[in-house]
This record gives structure tokens, C-alpha cells and sequence, in this order.
């Protein structure tokens, strides 16, 4: 899935998706029309906000690097400022005994979800 980022975005794109043997290619533009590409953080913000959620709500992003970084994520912290992830509610020491296993890292996501409201 590629979200109309030009030449630069589908290069990037591409070679990250290189790394996954598995995937095969499809025409992206027909993915996202059928719905079949995730959202991006600003589409995310602008469905909880259609759905009734205000700007008090904490959103925890249960991910690792997320496409565009800051930048993509600028829209989303905008709609809603209380924002977290692993690294913002946990120090580094406490993320120590977990950082080689994803296998840990998807539980820890797992469980903050498991106990939030949204």
C-alpha cells in the first residue's frame, strides 16, 4: 500500500517491503480503494473523532516505527495531545529485560490494550 507519497514513497515502501519473503505484489491504488491498507495516523484521528471521541482520550500507538515518523504522526498528536507508546510510559531500564525479544515487545502492546477503554 503506498498513500500517494510520489516516487520517494513507493521506493521507500518498496524496500522495506522487500524484507518480508512472503508478500506479493499488488497493484496498491486497488488495495486501498477495497480497503485492504491500513490507515494512516491522520485517517485513524479523523475516525475517533467521527466516532465521538474527544481530544481528553489517550491513544496508546501499539507499533514500532511507524512510516514518516514525527511527521506522520504530527496530524493525529494534534487531534489527540495524550499520546503514548512503550517508550514514552516506560523508562529504558524497564524496557531493558524485553528489547531483544519481539516476541515480549507485542506482549507488553498486547496488554496496555487489553487494558485501555479505546
Amino acid at each position: 500500500c503506498d498513500y500517494g507519497g510520489g516516487e520517494k514513497e513507493k521506493n521507500e515502501l518498496g524496500a522495506i517491503q522487500k524484507r518480508w519473503k512472503t508478500l506479493h505484489k499488488n497493484n496498491p491504488d486497488k488495495e486501498r480503494r477495497q480497503g485492504r491498507c491500513p490507515l494512516t495516523p491522520e485517517e485513524v484521528g479523523l475516525m475517533l473523532r467521527a466516532l465521538g471521541y474527544g481530544s481528553d482520550v489517550h491513544i496508546y500507538v501499539a507499533s514500532g516505527e511507524v512510516y514518516g515518523g514525527e511527521e506522520t504522526l504530527r496530524p493525529l498528536k494534534a487531534l489527540f495531545p495524550n499520546f503514548y507508546s512503550k517508550d514514552t510510559i516506560a523508562t529504558k531500564e524497564e524496557l531493558g529485560p524485553f528489547l531483544l525479544f519481539s516476541s515480549r515487545m507485542a506482549a507488553l502492546d498486547f496488554i496496555v490494550c487489553d487494558e485501555s477503554d479505546v
